[in-house]
């Protein structure tokens, strides 16, 4: 899970890009906007390039990191705990339910929220995937139509906002809102993971 953790958000974008695309879009994109595509979240036409396949990305690139962190929350369960348990004959499962997961919970909701946290600030896998469309958000509710994030727009139009003032102005207040709700996203989970090592 480290390992998958620490690959390059780049990778993903290019994995996504080459692969998951052409495969979404034909296999299920398209048959699922044929057939209920009358409900606006799944109309179409499929582009191939859209908020479902950054979604997908964003989820397959955030789950090593959750799943470590609650790995490695699990494993500090207190031993006495659990062989208290076993001794008053409970089985695995019981152990699990009663003891384990009620002491991690709090530390996996705080994974969570990391993981949500990298996710908001994604930016190279979402630009690559999800299409950069800069049509007014609301004209297409679907979920394969491209659209465009926080981050995208930063990443793709900063280099050319250089020369208009408005637009450097827009996209550094963009950035300085992204960048609060981060650190609130994340100093939320530190604190919560603080508590759960600490053993409260």
């Amino acid at each position: 899970m480290d390992l998958l953790a620490a690959i390059p958000s780049v990778i993903y974008g290019i994995w996504g890009l080459w692969t998951i695309s052409p495969l979404l879009k034909t296999n299920f994109e398209e048959p699922i906007a044929a057939t209920i595509g009358f409900i606006p979240i799944f109309s179409g036409p499929a582009y191939g390039l859209s908020i479902f396949l950054a979604s997908l990305v964003l989820t397959i690139m955030i789950t090593p990191i959750i799943s470590s962190l609650s790995i490695e929350i699990f494993s500090r369960t207190p031993m006495h705990l659990r062989e208290g348990m076993f001794a008053l004959g409970a089985t695995r499962w019981e152990v699990c339910r009663k003891v384990v997961i009620p002491f991690a919970k709090r530390g996996v909701i705080a994974a969570a929220i990391l993981g949500l946290g990298r996710a908001l600030g994604e930016t190279m896998a979402v630009t690559m995937v999800i299409g950069n469309s800069y049509i007014w958000p609301f004209s297409s509710v679907s979920i394969f139509s491209p659209a465009h994030t926080i981050t995208s727009k930063v990443a793709s139009e900063f280099p050319e906002s250089v020369s208009n003032a408005i637009q450097f102005s827009s996209l550094t207040e963009l950035a300085l809102v992204l960048l609060v709700i981060s650190l609130s996203i994340n100093l939320g989970a530190d604190l919560l993971l603080k508590r759960v090592k600490g053993g409260g």
